[in-house]
């Protein structure tokens, strides 16, 4: 996962998209609904096409203050990423 979080604090979408299926799936990490959630919406936010869908997916699992802190936590992240 750490490669991925490094090209995906460069903003690279499909870096977060990989991420969040990491997450969802538990795939080398633990499993985190919130953690997948983030990581998807932040590759929406980068244009990946399908992430909007898996969002959708990831929410199905999800209570409503799940998705509000899962969102809170990927406006932090991009708070993080480097302008321009």
């Amino acid at each position: 996962a750490g490669k991925f979080e490094k090209a995906a604090l460069k903003g690279d979408a499909s870096a977060a998209a990989n991420l969040g299926f990491l997450y969802f799936f538990g795939n080398g990490v633990p499993i985190d609904v919130l953690k997948s959630h983030m990581w998807f919406d932040l590759a929406n936010q980068g244009g990946v096409k399908r992430a909007r869908f898996l969002l959708a997916q990831v929410e199905e699992r999800m209570t409503a203050e799940q998705v509000e802190e899962a969102t809170r936590m990927a406006d932090d992240w991009m708070a993080q990423l480097p302008e321009g």
